[in-house]
C-alpha cells in the first residue's frame, strides 16, 4: 500500500485526503487517522471539492467526513447539498428505469438494470452513496431492432440514430449499446441498453451469458459477487480504470468476492483480475488472494495507472489508445495480439459513434468519405 505520507508529498494533500477517506469507507483505515489528518493539515478545500468531483466519489467523501469535527464547514455545505441532490436524482432514475421496464416487459422485450442503481443497492446497500449519471440494461441482441422502434414509439431520441438506419448490420456487429434519452421537467434522463459487454475493436469475443453465471437469461436478477467480470470488463477493459469511484467499486467487489459465488472467465480476463488486485492494495490495502500472481508487466501497467489516478486533474476519459496500448500487452500469444490488431483497423474503416453522434455525416456517401480521413487523423496521433 502506498504511504499517505508519500501521496501528499508526490501528488498533493488534497488527493491524500481524499484517498484516506476512501479508505476509511472501506474500512481499511480508521476514522480517527482522518481527523488527525485535517487537524495537521490545511488542504485547499476548494480543490478537495474539485478532486472529488473529477473522482466522481463526493457522496462518499460526505459520508465519511460528515462526522468529522474539524471539516471545513462550506466544504462540509456544499458536499451535503450534492448528496441532497443527488439522492433526489437517484431516486427519480429509479422511478425512470422501473417505467422503462415495463414498457418493454409490455412488447416483450427482456431487459436487466445493472451498474448505477443496481450496482448502489447490491454492492452499497444503498441507493446514494455510489455517485452516477445515467441507467444501463442489459439486453438481448436479436431485440434491438424492436427496442429501437419501441423507444421511439415512445418519444424517446437515439443517439447516432442516423448511423443505425443508414447500416444497422455494422451498427449491431461494431457498437456494444443503444443510448437514448428523454427530456422532462425534471431533467434530462439517460438510458444505455448494453448488448454486448465490449466493442468489436477489442476483439473479446465475449458475451454477457459467457461472465454471468451458467444458465443466465436477460432479465433476470445477478449477485454483487457476480459483478466482478461486468465491472472488471467495464472499469478495465473498456475504461481502464478511470476514476477513484471505479477503484472503490472495484475494492468493494473484491472484499464481497471472498465470500460470494462468482463466474469468471479467467483465460480472458486474467490479466486484469492481476491489474484489479494490484490496484487495490496500492491504493487501499485490500488483498486478491485469488487473483493472478503480480509480474513485471502487472506491477509496470499498475505503477502507471496508479500514478494517472492520484495526479487527475481533469474529468476525462482514458484516451482510446493507451486502452488498446493495455490490451495489447495483456493479450497471450501472438495470435490473440494479431486478432486485436485486425479488429482494430476493421474498426477504424467503419462509421461509429466518433463519425456520425449527430446529423454530420448522415448519408452513406459521407460516411464512405470519412473512412479516409479518419484513418489519417488516426495515424496523425502517432507521428
Amino acid at each position: 500500500m502506498i504511504a499517505i505520507k508519500n501521496i501528499q508529498q508526490n501528488y498533493g494533500k488534497e488527493i491524500a485526503l481524499l484517498l484516506l477517506c476512501c479508505r476509511v469507507y472501506l474500512k481499511t483505515e480508521k476514522p480517527d487517522v482522518l481527523e488527525t489528518f485535517i487537524a495537521q493539515n490545511t488542504p485547499d478545500w476548494d480543490i478537495v471539492y474539485e478532486l472529488a468531483k473529477i473522482h466522481r466519489i463526493r457522496p462518499l467523501v460526505y459520508e465519511t467526513m460528515a462526522l468529522a469535527d474539524n471539516i471545513h464547514a462550506p466544504l462540509k455545505d456544499q458536499l451535503k447539498r450534492f448528496y441532497l441532490d443527488h439522492s433526489l436524482h437517484a431516486f427519480r432514475c429509479q422511478q425512470k428505469a422501473s417505467l422503462m421496464i415495463s414498457l418493454m416487459q409490455q412488447h416483450d422485450i427482456p431487459v436487466q438494470l445493472y451498474k448505477g442503481i443496481h450496482l448502489s443497492q447490491s454492492l452499497y446497500d444503498h441507493l446514494s452513496i455510489r455517485e452516477f449519471g445515467d441507467m444501463d440494461f442489459i439486453v438481448r441482441k436479436e431485440d434491438i431492432p424492436r427496442l429501437v422502434t419501441v423507444l421511439k414509439e415512445n418519444g424517446y431520441t437515439m443517439e447516432g440514430e442516423a448511423l443505425f438506419i443508414d447500416s444497422e448490420k455494422d451498427y449491431l456487429a461494431h457498437q456494444k449499446d443503444v443510448i437514448c434519452y428523454d427530456k422532462t421537467p425534471e431533467g434530462r434522463f439517460l438510458y444505455e441498453f448494453h448488448y454486448s459487454p465490449v466493442g468489436s475493436y477489442l476483439a473479446m469475443d465475449i458475451s454477457f451469458e459467457d461472465i454471468l453465471p451458467p444458465y443466465w437469461k436477460v432479465g433476470e436478477d445477478f449477485s454483487s459477487g457476480d459483478y466482478l467480470p461486468l465491472i472488471t470488463i467495464n472499469h478495465g477493459v473498456v475504461d481502464l480504470y478511470p476514476s477513484l469511484r471505479c477503484m472503490t467499486d472495484m475494492a468493494m467487489l473484491i472484499q464481497k468476492c471472498a465470500q460470494d459465488h462468482h463466474h469468471r472467465v479467467e483465460q480472458k480476463l486474467g490479466g486484469y483480475y492481476a491489474l484489479n488486485a494490484y490496484l487495490v492494495k496500492q491504493l487501499f490495502n485490500i488483498e486478491n488472494k485469488d487473483a493472478p500472481a503480480s509480474h513485471r508487466r502487472i506491477i509496470s501497467l499498475g505503477e502507471k495507472i496508479t500514478h494517472r489516478l492520484l495526479k487527475k486533474k481533469v474529468a476525462q476519459r482514458v484516451p482510446t489508445s493507451t486502452i488498446l496500448k493495455v490490451a495489447f500487452v495483456l493479450r497471450n500469444g501472438i495470435s490473440e495480439k494479431l486478432k486485436l490488431s485486425r479488429a482494430i483497423v476493421k474498426y477504424i474503416f467503419t462509421p461509429n459513434y466518433n463519425d456520425a453522434p449527430k446529423t454530420t455525416f448522415k448519408y452513406k456517401w459521407m460516411y464512405n468519405f470519412a473512412r479516409p480521413l479518419r484513418l489519417l487523423q488516426h495515424i496523425k496521433r502517432y507521428i
